[in-house]
């Protein structure tokens, strides 16, 4: 087990040392959307009272969350994209060594589902990827079956199949194998930031266009990790079942689900702070 000294000492190295995301000057310019009259989905509820916490194998404090963005052998010149980017081999090694300490792997809308029917998850982590750029499905995706892994994928419904990233054939081809497609806005939009018109176009169209070419999406990662209580409002509305952050932390019951935490998984992670975080 691991002392808590040694996890706020590795939590606070990994803030102080990664940039917030996006101001992306590596991204291309997010075009700007129209507002849409997309009616929002109604998905059954999940309790929140009466679902039991879900305990972390070790300490009880949860199952962890990771977030990844690009596994690419190409590593990006600029800072953050470097930062963002892991090699092949790095994340290889990571998922060999979750096989290795039989840490099974299981997706957002999977933990969500779990803590709801009041299971108790040991060995457990969720592996998350935000942007859904072309090497989801063309390295993470593949290494992920290799080692018999799920994740979740959380897409910007208006990128998808630009050339950067992942196609909907792609996209349907991942769920099929047992990956969450999930939902990051329609264009990228940090929700926070945006107006209610743009925010409810940035949810919702996301939501009808994943449902419409891959399947009903059940959970949501913030555009920059921001949010607000009006964001978990348009959560709710859109049917949504849980939310990510950037907050590093891990997830332990359905209290605050549209607010859940999550560890930035960057380039510069060593193998050690990769196992203490899949160990927390």
């Amino acid at each position: 087990m691991i002392g808590w000294l040694g996890v706020f000492a590795l939590i606070f190295a990994m803030m102080g040392a990664e940039p917030s995301e996006p101001a992306r000057d590596w991204m291309q310019p997010f075009p700007t959307p129209m507002p849409s009259a997309t009616s929002p989905m109604e998905l059954p509820p999940v309790p929140e009272s009466s679902a039991p916490a879900l305990p972390l194998p070790r300490d009880g404090r949860g199952v962890p969350v990771l977030m990844y963005h690009k596994v690419d052998p190409i590593t990006p010149k600029d800072s953050v994209g470097r930062s963002l980017t892991i090699s092949p081999e790095t994340f290889e090694a990571q998922l060999i060594w979750l096989r290795d300490h039989h840490i099974r792997t299981v997706t957002t809308a999977e933990l969500v589902a779990a803590i709801g029917r009041g299971e108790r998850l040991k060995n457990a982590v969720v592996l998350t990827f935000d942007d859904g750029y072309v090497d989801a499905a063309t390295v993470a995706a593949p290494l992920l079956q290799k080692y018999g892994a799920h994740a979740s994928f959380y897409v910007s419904a208006g990128f998808v199949g630009d050339g950067r990233h992942a196609s909907w054939a792609q996209l349907r081809e991942m769920h099929a194998a047992g990956m969450e497609i999930g939902c990051h806005g329609t264009f990228h939009r940090d929700l926070a930031a945006s107006g209610a018109t743009i925010a409810s176009y940035e949810v919702n169209h996301c939501v009808a266009v994943l449902t419409k070419n891959v399947a009903r999406p059940v959970t949501y990662a913030y555009a920059a990790g921001k949010f607000t209580p009006a964001t978990f409002a348009l959560m709710q509305e859109a049917g949504l079942q849980a939310a990510l952050t950037e907050i590093p932390g891990a997830v332990g019951s359905l209290a605050n689900r549209y607010a859940w935490p999550r560890y930035r998984v960057n380039r510069d992670l060593s193998m050690r702070a990769f196992a203490q975080l899949a160990q927390l």
